[in-house]
């Protein structure tokens, strides 16, 4: 036994004698069952039983004390148990299409495999791949603005450049793939009509916010 465990053990045999004597003063009939309320050699069974008990609470101090994750572990396995699940290296990619060169949507399939820039002093390059499916339009957006409505919602509008060799009939624009981010978007006050008119061959794309 190290003296840190054997600390831990007196800290708790003086509170079990101590709280033995407070106990024997206020109930003396059941301090008589256990010899509690007898001066001298204390009974060596409960002795014994007060021994065993002072070095299981004292590890377990010991322990908590030590903040090892084993107490705490099925506790927040049930509570919270995707904290205790491994979560892999992540990361968004910004996909940005040649726009002169598409003519119509491409796909990038799931598993496609991305290099990082080299980082670090022994230049790691990092490997990713894709988790799902990408459809890449011959667009890019071109401004981001949010602005607020005459009826006070909120709307973020997109305004896309787009290859003017793209072939729309085989373009699907219902769903497209899109990560706000961070960013922070420039504030418009609401108009009636935009007085700067969309140069040629840019789309419009509006979101709307529903109340």
């Amino acid at each position: 036994m190290d003296d840190l465990t054997l600390r831990y053990f007196d800290a708790e045999m003086r509170y079990l004698r101590e709280a033995a004597k407070a106990f024997a003063q206020a109930h003396p009939d059941r301090a008589a069952m256990l010899d509690l309320d007898k001066a001298g050699t204390p009974d060596p069974y409960v002795e014994r039983l007060f021994e065993g008990f002072a070095f299981s609470v004292g590890r377990l101090r010991e322990k908590i004390d030590d903040d090892l994750p084993e107490l705490t572990e099925g506790l927040v396995s049930m509570l919270w148990p995707h904290y205790l699940r491994t979560i892999p290296s992540l990361s968004i990619v910004a996909l940005t299409p040649t726009l002169p060169a598409m003519k119509m949507a491409e796909t990038v399939p799931a598993g496609f495999e991305i290099s990082s820039r080299p980082l670090g002093p022994k230049n790691t390059v990092c490997r990713y791949r894709t988790t799902r499916e990408l459809t890449l339009n011959p667009l890019a957006i071109e401004e981001a603005v949010m602005t607020a409505e005459p009826d006070g919602r909120s709307a973020l509008r997109l305004r896309f450049a787009c290859s003017e060799l793209a072939d729309w009939s085989q373009t699907d624009l219902r769903r497209p793939a899109l990560y706000r981010g961070r960013r922070c978007y420039r504030q418009r006050p609401p108009s009636v009509a935009d007085p700067t008119p969309p140069p040629r061959c840019t789309c419009v794309c509006r979101v709307r916010q529903s109340g």
